[in-house]
């Protein structure tokens, strides 16, 4: 049997609670027969960081990814015992046990309140974190809701000043501070870079995957939910304080910038043939902090680790992860993680149509 740092490990669906409601997309995508949207929209993936959820009952382990199978083991439990063999040497030396990276699948029937992370220099100095929380979205699907086209609130328009957007905050007057974000219709197959310090909130009828730094620091512009209740004060300001969530946004030049530069981040085609076509949706050149590929699978598909571990999510389709060792088969709504050892691995089809794997990979490192 192939050692624990050369196979795949298959790991259990691991659903999230959060302020607003969806999930029925990802429910359908795991193979509900009868998807509901519930208080749990968000499907974290390859994850060894805890869901932040006060206000909530205490769910134990929450958000924590668990091996497939029977038992309660997690990946952070595997990871911890082993991170130079599971993450990688160079990984392990300058991140320890922690991956650096979180994959999520959200899917939302509600707009998502408005929102900002903080970024690495915040973080570490009011939240004692090495991570902020940059993302990136990848659109799965855009469907209207009662009427109203989807949508992603993306970024300060032109003129927001501090001062403005600090009165509208106190004031909390939604509908002003939704007139200062751009809005855009989404499509799916586009990528969306959201920088921290970026406002943002996505719409109802949004699918998408989301990679990100692994923490759950959310600085919430909105004080209640969709249907008025009021949302506990940590999930506002993490702890910090209100006056703290201001700091938080990008103003001016900076936030101009960013809305010029990650609105729709085109992905580049690296290949494309009989057997299969894969596109980088973002790496290095794009931020520092994440890496992801779309992968569509026609026949056999030869992959390189490339000295990194990734979480691969299968979208749609039938297959299998060779290696050697042996062979996983995959079928769509499984999730995976490839541990740093594992040098090269095939992706088969064994299906009638194509295989379709989303592949997101850690910060770069060495």
């Amino acid at each position: 049997m192939a050692s624990q740092t050369r196979a795949p490990i298959a790991l259990s669906p691991t659903p999230v609670r959060r302020t607003y409601r969806g999930g029925a997309n990802i429910r359908r995508l795991l193979g509900d027969p009868a998807p509901v949207v519930s208080d749990t929209p968000e499907e974290w993936v390859c994850s060894v960081t805890p869901a932040v959820n006060p206000g909530f009952p205490v769910i134990d382990g929450e958000g924590l990814s668990k091996v497939a199978g029977p038992g309660s083991t997690t990946l952070r439990d595997l990871v911890r015992a082993d991170p130079a063999g599971l993450l990688g040497p160079d990984h392990s030396r300058r991140f320890g046990d922690q991956t650096a990276l979180l994959v999520k699948l959200i899917d939302a029937a509600e707009r998502l309140s408005i929102q900002v992370h903080p970024d690495k220099a915040f973080a570490a100095a009011m939240l004692g974190s090495p991570f902020g929380k940059t993302e990136a979205w990848y659109i799965l699907g855009a469907q209207p809701v009662d009427g109203v086209e989807p949508y992603l609130l993306f970024g300060f328009k032109d003129g927001v000043t501090r001062q403005r957007w600090a009165e509208l905050f106190w004031q909390q007057d939604i509908d002003g501070m939704i007139d200062c974000l751009n809005r855009i219709t989404p499509q799916p197959g586009q990528v969306f870079l959201i920088e921290a310090g970026t406002p943002h909130a996505i719409g109802a009828g949004c699918f998408l995957v989301e990679a990100q730094e692994p923490t759950d620091f959310t600085f919430r512009a909105e004080w209640t939910r969709a249907d008025g209740s009021r949302i506990d004060d940590k999930l506002i300001h993490q702890g910090v304080g209100f006056d703290k969530v201001i700091d938080c946004f990008a103003f001016g030049e900076t936030a101009a910038a960013r809305v010029r530069r990650n609105t729709m981040i085109a992905p580049r085609v690296v290949r494309d043939d009989a057997a299969a076509t894969v596109r980088t949706l973002l790496d290095e050149s794009d931020t520092d902090c994440f890496a992801m590929q779309e992968i569509v699978v026609r026949t056999t598909l030869q992959c390189e680790g490339d000295g990194r571990f990734s979480a691969l999510v299968v979208l749609s389709g039938e297959g299998a992860i060779g290696f050697d060792g042996g062979q996983t088969p995959v079928t769509a709504g499984h999730q995976f993680f490839l541990p740093a050892g594992l040098d090269s691995f095939q992706l088969v089809n064994t299906g009638s149509g194509d295989l379709h794997v989303l592949r997101c990979l850690p910060p770069r490192v060495g």
